[in-house]
């Protein structure tokens, strides 16, 4: 399992790509972030499953795998909402474009399109009909 963390990291910040489309490449990183979500799920890590898809959630608004895997495991939703804004209070600058954070005992990464403060991505998730649905 190692191994797969390694070569998915290696593809974002050691191997970065020749693209000159910056949607493209922000698209790319994002499927690898979902495939690093649910390779971790399948490994029974789902607080690290969580952390990538909060990590989407903060920079996309995909929200639809995040919704599925807290019903799956009837996560309590306040506590998880708890969880979620202690986790937005650990967002710092991480390798290249690259931002890190720590949902609960999981540090993972999200690589936003556009550079925002850490208060405008927290506003952006409260914002966030999936913000609000957490009740």
């Amino acid at each position: 399992m190692k191994k797969r963390w390694r070569f998915y990291k290696k593809s974002i910040f050691e191997f970065p790509y020749e693209e000159s489309s910056g949607t493209a490449v922000i698209k790319d990183i994002e499927r690898i972030l979902l495939d690093m979500s649910q390779a971790s799920y399948k490994a029974g890590r789902k607080n690290e499953a969580y952390g990538y898809l909060i990590g989407l959630i903060i920079d996309s608004q995909n929200k639809y795998d995040l919704t599925n895997y807290l019903k799956l495991n009837k996560e309590d939703l306040k506590n998880f909402k708890k969880d979620l804004d202690k986790a937005l209070k650990t967002i710092q600058k991480g390798k290249y474009f690259s931002y890190n954070f720590k949902f609960r005992e999981a540090s993972v990464f999200f690589y936003p399109m556009l550079e925002q403060s850490v208060k405008e991505w927290e506003e952006g998730v409260h914002n966030s009909e999936f913000y609000k649905n957490l009740k």
